[in-house]
Formats: structure tokens, C-alpha cells, sequence
């Protein structure tokens, strides 16, 4: 298993058309850590995870897969954020 950060800018006005890519992060092993922030546990390569959401943004949408290996450090975030970083990352 890998662990990658998953970041975006939506360039789109309306949320509601994007949610075919919230989905998608969705039926990963993924937590919505804030407002355009994603923390995602795949099998798949970096590159593997930016290709499964490509067919769900519009082209001049920003999207960012990043790896990461050590728990992270944050002062906030979203609901379940606790739960998932203790679950992939215990002590």
C-alpha cells in the first residue's frame, strides 16, 4: 500500500458537476481532510491514482497526486481525518 495526497482546483462554478470525481475518491481507501484535500491508501502507482480521476475533471482543472510515507502533522481538518491517519499510521 501506498499513501498519497490527492489536492485539486476545480475551475468549474458548480460543485454538483465534480461529483463524479468525489466518487471516485470516495471508492478509495480515502478521507476528505479539508475543502480540496484528499489523503488516499491505494495499491496503485502515483500515476495509476491521477489516471482514475482524469475522466472525472475538465481540462483546465488542477489535480496533484503527491506520496507520502510518514503520518502527518496538521492543526485541523475535517471529520474522520483522526480516525483514518491512526488507522493507516498507528503508534
Amino acid at each position: 500500500m501506498a499513501f498519497y495526497v490527492v489536492t485539486y482546483d476545480l475551475k468549474k462554478k458548480a460543485e454538483s458537476e465534480y461529483q463524479d470525481l468525489w466518487d471516485e475518491l470516495d471508492s478509495m481507501d480515502s478521507i476528505k481532510t479539508q475543502k480540496s484535500v484528499y489523503l488516499v491508501s491505494s495499491a496503485r502507482t502515483q500515476k495509476e491514482v491521477l489516471e482514475a480521476l482524469r475522466p472525472h475533471i475538465q481540462e483546465d482543472d488542477f489535480v496533484m497526486v503527491v506520496t507520502f510515507s510518514r503520518k502527518p502533522s496538521y492543526t485541523k481538518a475535517l471529520k474522520g481525518t483522526n480516525a483514518w491517519i491512526t488507522l493507516h499510521f498507528p503508534d
